[in-house]
């Protein structure tokens, strides 16, 4: 098994309007070995470690990789996560009002770890890595 070397940093946005319910993480991915961008990877490649498991668990509900400058064309391995928040009604009965853990200004910290796998069915970890990150909600 190949290592990858995961960096991570906050991806909310300090002029734009952040959504409410969301969570925003910015993520590179490298070969370990040459340093080479880890690309064409999604939601399934990716997994989020949290203190706040105790109410239900987050969701990596949208992946969007990025592409070097200039001209967008060759893709960079760096990576938005849209993280969510999935309710888990059997631990917490009625659903609390604001339906989600992510309060303006409040700090989360976050493991997240990369994977890549074969084409094994089921499919087995090829290379991994991982990472912490600190991210404050900016949602409003």
């Amino acid at each position: 098994m190949a290592r990858l070397v995961v960096a991570a940093c906050s991806g909310e946005l300090t002029r734009a309007p952040n959504v409410v319910g969301q969570l925003w993480v910015a993520v590179s991915v490298s070969r370990a070995n040459d340093g080479a961008p880890v690309t064409g990877l999604g939601a399934g490649n990716f997994r989020i470690a949290a203190q706040l498991g105790a109410f239900g668990d987050f969701s990596i509900d949208q992946v969007g990789e990025w592409s070097w400058e200039p001209g967008d064309t060759e893709a960079a391995g760096c990576y938005l996560l849209r993280l969510g928040w999935r309710y888990d009604p059997d631990l917490l009965d009625p659903r609390p009002a604001t339906g989600d853990p992510f309060v303006p200004g409040m700090s989360y910290v976050l493991g997240v770890q990369a994977r890549t796998f074969d084409n094994h069915h089921p499919p087995r970890v090829v290379d991994q890595g991982q990472t912490i990150v600190r991210v404050i909600s900016l949602g409003a």
